[in-house]
């Protein structure tokens, strides 16, 4: 059987940081998360599973990193 991945407490309170810090300087409506839509960095998204985060960054044209309250999410986002 896997092992869980563990985060630290260190590790926790940095990503909790990242994700207040975003929430803080958000200009935007919290939008709901669609594959089919397309974020911007800094855009707030309400996902079903994971709650709020904040879009941290591009990792490719379909691919953006979001900042949830407890992790850090690869998501699918602008799927034509």
């Amino acid at each position: 059987m896997a092992r869980k991945k563990r985060t630290t407490k260190k590790a926790s309170n940095a990503i909790q940081d990242m994700w207040i810090e975003g929430i803080a300087t958000a200009t935007a409506e919290t939008r709901p998360y669609s594959m089919k839509t397309k974020f911007e960095v800094g855009d707030v998204i309400d996902h079903k599973v994971f709650g709020r985060g904040v879009v941290k960054s591009f990792l490719s044209n379909e691919k953006i990193e979001v900042v949830f309250e407890e992790t850090i999410k690869t998501l699918i986002h602008d799927k034509r």
